[in-house]
């Protein structure tokens, strides 16, 4: 999953921007960054249990 959107950004990054690419790209990282604090909440969960 991350390395499918590590690929799809470094692609992305090697092509001059359109308004488009940008606004997919931010959702992409969004979303990153949302599934990472729900891993750490995750974590922390197991943690406690």
């Amino acid at each position: 999953m991350l390395l499918t959107l590590f690929h799809y950004t470094v692609s992305i990054t090697r092509q001059p921007y359109s308004s488009e690419e940008l606004e997919r790209e931010q959702h992409y990282e969004r979303a990153c960054r949302r599934i990472e604090k729900q891993r750490a909440r995750q974590a922390e969960f197991f943690r406690m249990m």
